[in-house]
Order: structure tokens, then C-alpha cells, then sequence
């Protein structure tokens, strides 16, 4: 019955974040493949927590973690994109997301994944629902931060115009806000070597130049 679950996910939310990764569970795939059968039957009042008790779960997995992107990253996506006028289930979902992230392994096919949906958002953006330009440039920044060159040069070829052209353009501030962080965290990774990445001499710099004046 729900209650019963929603009882043990509770439990387990606070038995995870105190068990070190030697005296996990072999079966700690278990506990993640049951709770993203919970996920999926999850109602709004359950979902905060069956996603924190995810979060913990992963983060306790460590290696074994490995295996379980290309299983819950597609859920936790599309609960994201469902959820994303709610700032709560949204940062909820980020920070499943970001536990994924710094899994071992992990990095590298979590932004495959998100990359081209992300991408797309951004390059569109005035036509986007409420809130999903924002809460992807918020995305953005959690897989840009501490990530290695060659990630940050990916999301760069991806997002880094569509990114200018919102301090440009936008008009909520929201994404604004959302969008200077970014480009902060495109800056934070990219250091020196983000200046060559724009292909024509100098592009890279006048653009920025371009925000920081808007």
C-alpha cells in the first residue's frame, strides 16, 4: 500500500546518507529499480520524497551507480520537464540529476543525453512554455559545473550562442538571471581556451562583451 511505501522511503532516506559504500547492499540496483517503480506511481505529495530517497540511493551507490543513467535519467528528465512550474519537484529532480552526474561514469552519457532536448529549448526560446528556458539554463549550469574541458566544450557548441542571445533578448527575468549564471559557469570551465572555441577570431570575446553590456 502507498503509506507503507512512502513509510520506507522515509526510512531509507535517512539510512542511505549514513552507510559508507563498503557496507552498501549488493543489491543496491534493487533498491534503485524499486524506487523508480515508485517514482512512476508517485502522486504530487509523494514524489518530493521518493526523489530525495533516489538522490541518496545513487549518491550511496557509487560504482555500482554506473549502470543505472541510461535507466532513471530518462525518467527523472521527463519528471523535470513535467514538473517544471513547480520549483520544488523541479530542484528536486536537478539534484537527482546532479547525483547522477557525479556518478562514476556517468558524466559523459547524462549529457549526451540532455544535450540536443536542451539545445533545442534554448535555440527556441520564445516559444517555449513557462518556465522550461529558465529551468534548462538552470540544468545547464548544474552539468557545467566542475565538469571536464571536453564537456564544457560540448554544451558550448550547443547552448553558448542560444545562451548570449537570452541576456540579449529575454525579457523575464528569470531566465536573465538564469542565463548570466550560466555564462558564468561557461567562463568558471572553459577558462582561456573558451576564447578560441567560437571559430572566427574574437567572436567568442565579443559576445561576451555583448552581454556584460546589455
Amino acid at each position: 500500500p502507498p503509506p507503507v511505501k512512502v513509510g520506507a522511503c522515509r526510512a531509507l532516506a535517512e539510512l542511505l546518507p549514513e552507510s559508507n559504500q563498503s557496507s552498501m547492499p549488493n543489491n543496491i540496483m534493487g533498491i534503485l529499480s524499486s524506487l523508480v517503480d515508485l517514482l512512476r506511481q508517485a502522486s504530487d505529495e509523494t514524489l518530493h520524497l521518493v526523489l530525495e530517497t533516489l538522490q541518496s540511493a545513487i549518491k550511496s551507490g557509487g560504482e555500482q551507480s554506473t549502470s543505472i543513467e541510461p535507466v532513471i535519467s530518462p525518467i527523472i528528465l521527463d519528471v523535470w520537464a513535467q514538473h517544471i512550474a513547480d520549483p520544488f519537484i523541479s530542484i528536486d529532480a536537478v539534484e537527482v540529476l546532479e547525483a547522477i552526474k557525479n556518478a562514476p561514469g556517468c558524466l559523459e552519457p547524462l549529457v549526451s543525453r540532455i544535450l540536443p532536448t536542451i539545445g533545442t529549448i534554448l535555440s527556441k526560446s520564445k516559444i517555449q512554455p513557462d518556465g522550461l528556458v529558465a529551468g534548462s539554463l538552470d540544468l545547464l549550469t548544474m552539468i557545467l559545473k566542475n565538469a571536464p574541458a571536453a564537456v564544457v566544450k560540448a554544451v558550448f557548441d550547443t547552448c553558448f550562442t542560444s545562451t548570449i542571445q537570452i541576456v540579449l533578448e529575454s525579457d523575464d527575468h528569470g531566465e536573465m538571471q538564469n542565463a548570466t549564471e550560466c555564462l558564468a559557469a561557461f567562463i568558471s570551465g572553459g577558462r582561456q581556451e573558451l576564447l578560441v572555441w567560437g571559430g572566427e577570431q574574437g567572436s567568442t570575446l565579443k559576445m561576451l562583451l555583448s552581454a556584460a553590456s546589455s
